[in-house]
């Protein structure tokens, strides 16, 4: 599957008893459009918004990773990105336990 382009949906916030950002990334593909949501939770929108922005990469890599190798990759489960090799491999591994 090729990746053409990306899509950002409009973010959604929902207050309630926390704060919930959330929206869609678009993949255009060879395949046609794929939805990849992502989202955050805090009591503090600010905090709920970096947590979103953070799944959104994570995403973006993981679909990326999935597009060119659907079988090493073929779901998010265990699936971690971070700027930090050591803590990306930790969050990795306490996931498969």
């Amino acid at each position: 599957m090729k990746i053409y382009k990306w899509k950002l949906s409009k973010l959604q916030v929902l207050k309630l008893s926390k704060v919930k950002v959330q929206g869609n990334l678009v993949a255009v593909t060879s395949d046609g459009n794929k939805y990849i949501p992502f989202g955050g939770i805090d009591s503090l929108y600010e905090t709920a918004y970096k947590k979103a922005i953070s799944e959104l990469n994570e995403r973006a890599a993981w679909f990326t990773m999935y597009s060119l190798h659907p079988s090493i990759v073929p779901n998010t489960t265990g699936f971690a990105a971070h700027t930090d090799k050591e803590k990306k491999i930790f969050f990795f591994l306490v996931s498969h336990i």
